[in-house]
C-alpha cells in the first residue's frame, strides 16, 4: 500500500479502535470520541471529556514517519489559550503532575514535558496488524487520570 492507502488504512483502524472504546466500561456518557483525518489526510482520534475544552484532549495520530517507524503516537494535549480556557498551562500542569504523580509514574515509556503543549507523549511501537491491540493497551490508564485533569480544571482556571 502506499502512504495515502495506508493513511486510509489508519483512518479505519481508528474509527474501529472508537468503536471499540465506546463499548468500554469506563466510556460513559461524559466522554467524546472522534476520529478525523487532518489536512494532509492523515488519520487521529481525539478522546476528551465533554466538560474539558477541546483543547484539553489525549490523541492519537498516525504521520509518515510514524509509519516509517511502525510506531503510534498516544499524547495528553493541551491545545487551548488562557483566553479561552482561563487556565495557565503551567499551572495546569503543575496541577496535574503533583496529584497524577502516582498514575504517571507508573506509565511505561512516556516522557513527561512540562514545557509543551504535549505534557504526556509516547510512541507505542506497534507490529503489523497490532494497532488497535496497542491503542487499547496503552488507552487504559486514561480513566484513572481524567478525575485529576477535572480537579486541576477546577482548581487553577479563572
Amino acid at each position: 500500500m502506499n502512504k495515502a492507502e495506508l493513511f486510509q488504512h489508519y483512518h479505519s483502524e481508528f474509527q474501529k479502535q472508537a468503536k471499540n472504546f465506546k463499548a468500554q466500561k469506563w466510556f460513559t456518557d461524559q466522554w467524546k470520541i472522534s476520529v478525523n483525518l487532518n489536512k494532509h489526510d492523515q488519520p487521529y482520534l481525539t478522546l476528551r471529556m465533554k466538560n474539558w475544552d477541546e483543547g484539553i484532549h489525549f490523541e492519537s495520530w498516525i504521520t509518515g514517519a510514524d509509519l516509517e517507524r511502525n510506531t503510534i503516537p498516544v499524547a495528553f494535549h493541551f491545545e487551548s489559550s488562557r483566553e479561552k480556557t482561563g487556565i495557565q498551562r503551567g499551572k495546569f500542569y503543575k496541577y496535574v503532575l503533583e496529584h497524577g504523580d502516582e498514575i504517571i509514574s507508573q506509565l511505561d515509556g512516556y516522557s513527561v514535558s512540562p514545557k509543551s503543549f504535549q505534557l504526556l507523549i509516547k510512541r507505542a511501537p506497534f507490529a503489523e496488524g497490532q494497532c488497535l491491540e496497542v491503542m487499547e493497551s496503552e488507552y487504559q490508564w486514561i480513566p484513572k487520570l481524567a478525575p485529576i485533569i477535572d480537579d486541576a480544571i477546577k482548581a487553577v482556571g479563572e
